[in-house]
């Protein structure tokens, strides 16, 4: 399963666009905001939530 989440190209560009969001000083509340704004999906094709983007930016 991790390698199957490693290869996923959504999953990767959402991490990057956490971690940017992360750097410039967001909290994980606004992060998931911002990540389902631009319209990204977890692994399942679902929309974040809070507990998700926390294990995202792990």
């Amino acid at each position: 399963m991790q390698n199957r989440i490693k290869n996923d190209d959504n999953i990767n560009k959402a991490w990057a666009f956490a971690n940017a969001l992360k750097a410039n000083g967001m909290n994980g509340v606004e992060i998931t905001a911002m990540l389902n704004e631009h319209g990204y999906k977890t692994s399942r094709g679902c929309q974040y939530y809070h507990q998700t983007t926390m294990r995202l930016l792990k």
